[in-house]
């Protein structure tokens, strides 16, 4: 039996996947093991639960997928514009405050074995234990590629997601765009605001805001949340007339995040 493992840390302000094709008939059954063990692991050892978010499957999965396909096994990928996992998670449309990466290959793991094997393993190494026990993460997201029999390659990502974006519409209006974006507090300060070129449009205080709003043509949208100190950190900056599914996806990602802060009007 062989086995091996890389795990990578971004603590940079990111946006996040890929859209992959299927690796397993079954390995939905099989993510949800391995979050499942995951968590387990996190409470013995006294850290808060993960959650699982579609887009950063979708990103793990893509990265497990093109690995088996081009025979490689690295956090960097040959493909441009999908070289980091920053750059596969920006093309998912989420975002997130920080991110972690484990990826994990072995031969001779039959599938029965495969959820605690993976788990095991991470456990073992203290690099891939501490990103999967580190207290800071709420979100988790795996992607698994059956490379041959018994043949394995997986991605776990871990992130801090604190804002998602539930809906968001745009039709062209006058000299820019009518927009309908409705979105919720995933962590942090329930307060914060809709910002379009660094200026505070629409305030809120509560977990879930819905906004509506006019926007110019060349404006970029953000959402940031409010800090002690009173300014706006920007989670999430988009062009006005994005087209934004729910969840927050596009086929090509117009988002960027630049960890800015904006002062209240």
């Amino acid at each position: 039996m062989r086995k091996e493992l890389q795990s990578v840390k971004i603590l940079t302000l990111l946006l996040a996947g890929l859209l992959a094709g299927p690796a397993l008939a079954d390995d939905a059954a099989l993510i949800t093991k391995i979050i499942a063990l995951s968590n387990q692991m996190r409470k013995e050892n006294g850290v808060r639960p993960v959650a699982q978010l579609n887009y950063l499957n979708d990103a793990a999965a893509g990265h497990s997928v093109e690995m088996s396909k081009l025979k490689y096994f690295s956090h960097t990928s040959p493909t441009a514009g999908l070289e980091r996992p920053k750059s596969r998670i920006e093309v998912s449309g989420g975002w997130d405050m920080s991110i972690a990466e484990n990826i994990y290959r072995s031969v001779g793991v039959p599938e029965g074995e495969l959820a605690e094997d993976v788990v095991d393993a991470f456990m073992n190494s203290p690099v891939h234990r501490a990103n999967l026990l580190n207290p800071k993460f709420n979100s988790m997201g795996i992607g698994i590629a059956k490379i041959g029999k018994d043949e394995w390659a997986i991605t776990q990502l871990f992130s801090l997601q604190t804002v998602a974006v539930d809906s968001y519409q745009s039709t062209p209006g006058g000299a820019g765009f009518d927009v309908n974006m409705k979105a919720h507090i995933v962590e942090g300060a329930d307060q914060g605001g809709v910002i379009i070129d660094d200026k505070v449009i629409n305030k809120f205080a509560t977990p879930a805001f819905d906004s509506v709003f006019q926007a110019p043509n060349s404006s970029k949208i953000s959402v940031g949340q409010k800090g002690a100190d009173g300014m706006y950190d920007v989670e999430l900056e988009f062009p006005a007339g994005a087209k934004v599914a729910t969840p927050v996806r596009t086929e090509v990602a117009p988002y960027s995040t630049t960890g800015k802060k904006v002062k209240a009007n």
